[in-house]
């Protein structure tokens, strides 16, 4: 059994409140919602859903959010979000907000997730300096497919002579380049070029093209849905509820047996 079905056997087995509780902040954004979806899919407790001050959905029942039942749990603002209540923390809001949300993980010691992207180096340094407290994890992306393209680069990376990113995003989306994109350049030691594409609404692919010397491999991650983010934040949080204080990424959460 995995964590979550532990707890939810005890918690319906003993008394009311014994299972594990998520809080998710930025649940209105488009992977915000994925988490809140499969975590009511997997009748993992939801206790808030949060936003920031400026979001139109303040006051909406989360299972508006996601075309489902009411739940009786309504998009909070961030600032006043009941994070004592959480037993961990998700955060898929800004990178403007990070550094806030970090502080009061610290302050109430409650595991964090950080999925956002485009935060400073100042944040980073916040962000190790906060892992000497609690637990946390920070990824660009949460899909186990991406880790294992991680892993694949770095092997491949050994007889480039040159290297390409190309990498397509939606629209909105914020930093440029992604996260991930990013993640790939540091894992091939900066030796590659990126270059950025926009499409309206495109779920996110990453192409990695490898010239050797009279050859050349490419390597294509194509997203079909934004589940696969929200199933791998789960994951994580899964592992990262169980560890002690320190700074975790998702390579340390597909390389942990649970045991």
């Amino acid at each position: 059994m995995t964590y979550w079905e532990n707890a939810i056997a005890k918690d319906s087995s003993t008394k009311k409140g014994d299972c594990v509780k998520i809080g998710i902040i930025g649940v209105t954004g488009r992977v915000g919602k994925k988490v809140l979806a499969n975590a009511i899919q997997k009748n993992i407790p939801v206790v808030f859903g949060s936003a920031s001050s400026s979001s139109p959905f303040l006051g909406y029942d989360l299972g508006e959010l996601i075309d489902a039942s009411p739940l009786n749990l309504y998009v909070t603002k961030t600032a006043g979000a009941p994070f004592d209540s959480a037993d961990i923390l998700i955060d898929f809001s800004l990178a403007s907000a990070t550094e806030e949300n970090m502080s009061k993980a610290v302050q109430h010691q409650k595991p964090l997730l950080i999925g956002t992207t485009g935060y400073s180096e100042k944040t980073f340094e916040l962000i190790q300096k906060a892992s000497t407290k609690i637990p946390l994890l920070v990824s660009a992306n949460f899909s186990v497919g991406i880790q294992l393209c991680m892993d694949a680069v770095k092997i491949l990376c050994n007889d480039a002579k040159q290297i390409k990113i190309i990498e397509t995003h939606h629209t909105t989306k914020k930093d440029t380049p992604s996260g991930t994109s990013l993640m790939f350049k540091k894992a091939l030691n900066d030796k590659a070029h990126i270059e950025s594409i926009r499409r309206d609404d495109h779920m996110g692919e990453h192409t990695i093209i490898f010239d050797m010397e009279s050859e050349r491999v490419t390597l294509t991650h194509t997203s079909f849905s934004r589940d696969i983010f929200a199933q791998g934040a789960l994951k994580a949080a899964e592992f990262l509820i169980q560890q002690p204080p320190g700074l975790y990424d998702m390579a340390d959460c597909l390389s942990w047996t649970g045991k």
